[in-house]
């Protein structure tokens, strides 16, 4: 998150926001996109709708699964 900051030059004592934006759930997956805004204003830092998936495993949701994984994606 440091390197994040950096690029954007905003100094570390700042706080930002995450908000989540929509959650698109299909069986045990889901797609997640999240902003992340500064002083109230969105973050442009590159792909505008930049999704997260998330994998439904024994009644937890977790993201960054490996493919192949029991529930998750393949």
């Amino acid at each position: 998150m440091n390197l994040f900051r950096g690029m954007l030059e905003i100094p570390l004592d700042e706080p930002l926001e995450f908000r989540l934006m929509s959650i698109t759930v299909q069986g045990a997956t889901a797609l997640v996109n999240t902003q992340i805004f500064h002083q109230g204003e969105p973050l442009e830092y590159g792909a505008k709708h930049e999704l997260d998936a998330w994998v439904l495993i024994d009644g937890q949701w977790w993201n960054d699964v490996p493919p192949g994984t029991e529930g998750g994606v393949n």
